[in-house]
């Protein structure tokens, strides 16, 4: 005799809000493939709720929410049935957790990142920086000169200091 292996999943599926019977009568034939071969429905709701935003040009829907022991055949049933009364547009969205996949259940200790590092002007390789360091410009001594660089509202304005006006004057002479 073959043994059946039984997980617990927890499932969640969307249904059209405009008709509550319909709704319901959706559930019950889920309810009926799920519980097939001596599944057990462990835990369930039910309710109404509004979108984030529209599905298939929709508001509302109504959210069912069930925790069962069932078998994985139960499972592949129940998504196949899903598929086809989705292409229908009797149901909107589904999701199935199992609860016993140890994917979920382990967790692995996050191992802190090592300090980065700071920035350092020296190894930056960024093509569109431009260098103000006297070691970085490509202009002759007689022109390099000391800018200062003042932000106001956003903007940058450069100001040429007293000291550069007086070496190109002299400069001139």
């Amino acid at each position: 005799m073959v043994e059946t292996k039984f997980n617990n999943y927890e499932i969640m599926y969307i249904v059209d809000d405009q008709n509550p019977e319909k709704a319901n009568s959706v559930k019950k034939e889920f309810l009926e493939i799920l519980t097939k071969n001596d599944g057990k429905l462990v835990e369930e709701k039910d309710f109404v709720q509004q979108f984030a935003y529209k599905i298939n040009h929709k508001d509302k829907g109504h959210y069912f929410v069930l925790k069962l022991k069932t078998t994985a055949q139960n499972i592949a049933d129940f998504s196949r049935i899903f598929s086809i009364k989705q292409k229908q547009g009797e149901v909107i969205r589904k999701l199935i957790i199992n609860l016993d996949d140890e994917k979920i259940n382990t967790f692995k200790v996050r191992k802190e990142n090592p300090k980065k590092p700071e920035f350092n002007r020296e190894h930056n390789h960024d093509s569109r920086v431009r260098f103000l360091d006297s070691n970085r410009t490509t202009r002759p001594e007689s022109e390099k000169a000391k800018i200062t660089i003042t932000k106001s509202n956003k903007t940058e304005d450069t100001k040429v200091t007293s000291e550069t006006k007086k070496s190109k004057t002299s400069e001139a002479k």
